[in-house]
């Protein structure tokens, strides 16, 4: 068979660090950068400007469940983000740095949500929600919530990914993409466990934590339709070969709800 085109499959848990950033501004026809100051604040922190009454109202509670809900698929409880709440009288001083923050200001005449990057801190995520009464508030939200949740994930997401560009390990980048092709990133720490014609294993493990890239590929016809219950049986069976299990016969597999 022909090899008309190769997937790779990347399975991946990165540490985040963030960095420092620049932001343009234009004056008087000329574009200036400033530079921010770091944002502060651990990976999946979420800070919220909120009024007691509207946290502890209904708009409060979803909020919660959008952004403090059970991330789905996983094998043990974690939340999208660890969310705190500080009032608009108490949003000062190092609070601005904060790597994520949702602003919730009532008594507005204009109605709206604001995505905004580095406002204050770099790389930083801003949401600002402008409503006239909770009761416009919670319908805002409601109408936009999973555009706010998408938003401060990918915000995290793309400070992973910065972070693991600045700290590559190009020596198990060159051998994996030698053997596989493409050109992805594995932090430093990382070290291939296992690298066969069509597979590899880079890992990073502890004591207690084990963190795993899977990189596969496989051949497929030029009319070959991609569909995810046959990407989930070739991956399943990539697994069976490479990625055993304690007890015989056990393998990594994808679990299904």
């Amino acid at each position: 068979m022909k090899w008309f085109g190769r997937i790779l499959s990347l399975l991946a848990l990165c540490a985040v660090v963030a960095c420092g950033q620049g932001k343009q501004q234009e004056k008087e026809g000329e574009t200036t950068k400033t530079y921010l100051p770091k944002v502060s604040g651990k990976p999946g922190d979420l800070l919220i400007v909120i009024d007691h009454e509207s946290w502890n109202s209904e708009v409060g509670a979803y909020l919660q469940e959008v952004l403090a809900g059970d991330y789905p698929m996983l094998p043990q409880r974690e939340p999208y983000f660890t969310v705190y709440n500080v009032p608009h009288n108490a949003f000062s001083g190092s609070f601005y740095l904060h790597r994520n923050i949702l602003i919730l200001n009532l008594g507005k005449n204009e109605a709206g949500v604001d995505c905004q990057q580095n406002t204050w801190a770099a790389p930083q995520a801003v949401v600002v929600v402008n409503a006239k009464d909770r009761e416009e508030a919670l319908s805002l939200l409601q109408e936009n919530g999973r555009k706010i949740q998408e938003f401060f994930e990918n915000s995290e997401r793309n400070r992973a990914i910065a972070s693991n560009r600045k700290f590559n390990d190009v020596s198990v980048q060159t051998e994996v993409m030698n053997r596989l092709g493409g050109a992805p990133v594995y932090p430093n720490g990382f070290s291939l466990k296992s690298l066969r014609e069509d597979f590899a294993w880079v890992s990073q493990e502890s004591t207690y934590v084990n963190q795993s890239i899977l990189v596969y590929s496989f051949p497929v016809e030029p009319d070959y339709v991609f569909t995810l219950s046959d990407l989930i049986a070739r991956r399943d069976s990539v697994m069976r070969v490479n990625v055993p299990g304690k007890r015989e016969g056990s393998y990594m597999y994808t679990a299904q709800t």
